[in-house]
């Protein structure tokens, strides 16, 4: 393998669970509460949503609007108060909590504002760690390791920390940590919500090579309308539901690109 430069990864890869021709995720009829002292509080109220293998599904909305819990339900990181999400055809509520980890393990990336890097680790070690914690040799978990971070253009960061790492370069980093066991779907929360506006580029670019030439479904969670026109579809997350949303006129007033929060 090359010391220096990009080279292309073929981020596919055989999966242990069935797909066949079931969507990505399907979520019927979903409801989620949450009791604050006396009060119940309905963030999502008999939410239907479908999202095809290799679609991408941008969620907007204001803060509060039950976006990022979609997103968790999708992803089997929380449950349902009411109803049923499946993946692949599979149902949460019917899969044990460790057949649940292993779909989440072989199937879904998840990658969130934060970028969650551990700071004793390299660029290497933290994109690695999955890989070996799910048994895998540690030759090959390395090898994947760096094949996604010269596919990100991080090959002069793979032995830097976190700390040592611009915001971008982190993300990038998350990013590939995300990938490393070929996952066919991206969960994304506010994946550019840190970023300034020149790296927040380069995580879009990377999204829309996924997208376009690997095929991967993506789910994702933002306030950047110019990344949300990406997408196949945009969904509006208001009063519990989410509402499709068609043209810029459609857009809610003052949705548009947060401020940078980090440095790149």
């Amino acid at each position: 393998m090359p010391d220096s430069g990009r080279i292309h990864v073929d981020f596919r890869g055989a999966s242990s669970w069935g797909r066949g021709e079931a969507p990505a995720f399907d979520a019927r009829d979903v409801c989620r509460q949450f009791r604050l002292e006396r009060h119940t509080i309905d963030v999502l109220s008999g939410i239907n949503l479908t999202v095809q293998r290799g679609e991408w599904v941008a969620l907007v909305g204001r803060s509060g609007s039950g976006k990022t819990t979609l997103l968790q339900l999708l992803g089997s990181l929380d449950r349902p108060t009411r109803g049923e999400v499946f993946c692949h055809g599979r149902p949460y509520s019917k899969l044990s909590g460790k057949q649940r980890a292993m779909l989440r393990r072989d199937e879904i990336g998840f990658v969130f504002q934060s970028y969650h890097l551990f700071p004793e680790l390299s660029a290497m070690e933290n994109v690695a760690l999955p890989a070996l914690q799910w048994g895998w040799d540690r030759n090959m978990a390395v090898s994947r390791a760096r094949e996604l971070l010269f596919s990100f253009g991080l090959e002069e960061r793979l032995g830097h920390r976190p700390q040592e790492l611009s915001g971008g370069e982190q993300q990038r980093v998350a990013m590939a940590r995300a990938l490393v066991n070929s996952p066919d779907a991206i969960l994304a929360d506010e994946p550019t919500g840190n970023l300034d506006v020149a790296a927040g580029k380069e995580i879009v670019g990377i999204l829309q090579r996924l997208h376009a030439d690997q095929g991967k479904t993506i789910v994702m969670v933002t306030h950047d309308l110019a990344l949300a026109k990406l997408a196949d579809r945009v969904l509006l997350m208001q009063n519990g539901q989410a509402e499709p949303l068609e043209g810029d006129a459609a857009f809610p007033a003052g949705f548009g690109t947060l401020p940078p929060t980090q440095p790149s």
